[in-house]
This record gives C-alpha cells, structure tokens and sequence, in this order.
C-alpha cells in the first residue's frame, strides 16, 4: 500500500487503520525474530495465520463486498486457515501463546531500549499476564493507584528478569545477560532509588 492509499485509509477508516498498522508492525517483529533464529519456521507462519485472520476479521465492510468479489477474501482465507490436524479451540489458543510470545519480546526490547518507560511495560504485561500471575498483577494495579511512575520499576524489573534470566541455579552464559536501561540502573546524583525513563 502506497503512501496515498494509507493517508486516504486513515481518513475514510482509522479504527481499520490503526488496527492494520498494529499488524503491520507485530509481522515486521515476528520477521526480525525468525531472522535471529527466535522463532520456528512454523510458528512464524501460524503467526503469519494469525495476523491474517485477525485483518480479515477487521475489515470493514467496503473492503469485505471488493473483496470478496475480486477473489482476495478467498486467498486470505486460506492463509488464515489451520493445518487441519487441530480442532479450533488448539488453533485458538496456540495463536494466542505466539502472539503473547511475541508481543512480550517486543516489549523487553523496547523497555531495554528506553523507546518505553516502566510504566507502560508493566501494564502492557499486566495486560497479556491476565489471571495467569494475580500476585503480579496486583503489584502493577497498586503502582497505578499510587500515581507514581516509580512505582512501577520494580515490578518491570522483575517481569523482565523472570522472563529473560535463566530460573534455576545456573550462571548465565558471558554475552547473554539482557541489558536493563541505564536510568534504571543507574540513580540520579543525590538520589538512591532508581529514575523512571519517562523523566528523561
């Protein structure tokens, strides 16, 4: 899609738009993993999958008529479909592990990077973290209530490390340790707590 064609998709349908770039973005990601060898050839294309059956449920329904009519539903269709060797409640719920995978590698990177602050990591992961850690959860919930942009580093902090450091006894291999941002590990002078990177 050409420049134009975006520019006119935004004005005639932004929630469609926005819902396209949103995907446009989680494929750009799941390329880059399968590139460094973070992901399978088969989940990148369930993921593939995934994504397709996601825009398809999406489009509104100018787009659903053309399409339909031209013959691009149909393909797309098949893209989106499973192998046939699982019932739909396994597509279902392995799709939505990829895209958890997925998202959560995105968000580490982002945090590590300072593109986001602690903040919004921590309620990004409350949000794909569900019922599955209650005790979590709460701590991101407590922090929100309490309004305080610092409140929210330790819990970031740890969902980083629970999911990147290895969990049982063993040391990390040189090279391999996750980098956390400097303003988290780093204290401002005169200062010994830890600086949201909001505040940069």
């Amino acid at each position: 899609m050409n420049c134009c064609a975006k520019k006119a998709l935004s004005k005639r349908d932004p929630e469609f738009h926005e819902i396209q770039t949103e995907l446009a973005h989680k494929l750009t990601w799941a390329t880059m993993m399968r590139e460094a060898g973070r992901l399978s050839k088969s989940d990148f294309q369930e993921f593939e999958a995934h994504l397709t059956g996601e825009y398809l449920a999406a489009l509104p329904m100018s787009d659903f008529v053309a399409m339909t009519k031209d013959g691009r539903y149909a393909e797309l269709e098949i893209i989106a479909s499973s192998d046939g060797k699982r019932d739909r409640h396994d597509v279902l719920k392995d799709r939505a592990a990829l895209n958890k995978k997925i998202t959560q590698d995105a968000l580490d990177e982002a945090w590590a990077s300072q593109k986001i602050d602690s903040k919004r990591y921590a309620e990004e992961n409350r949000k794909l973290i569900g019922n599955s850690d209650d005790a979590m959860s709460r701590r991101i919930v407590d922090a929100d209530d309490d309004g305080s942009h610092d409140r929210h580093d330790s819990p970031a902090m740890d969902i980083f490390f629970n999911r990147n450091l290895p969990q049982d006894d063993a040391e990390p291999e040189p090279g391999n340790v996750p980098r956390l941002p400097d303003s988290i590990t780093a204290p401002p002078a005169g200062d010994g707590g830890p600086k949201d990177a909001s505040e940069d």
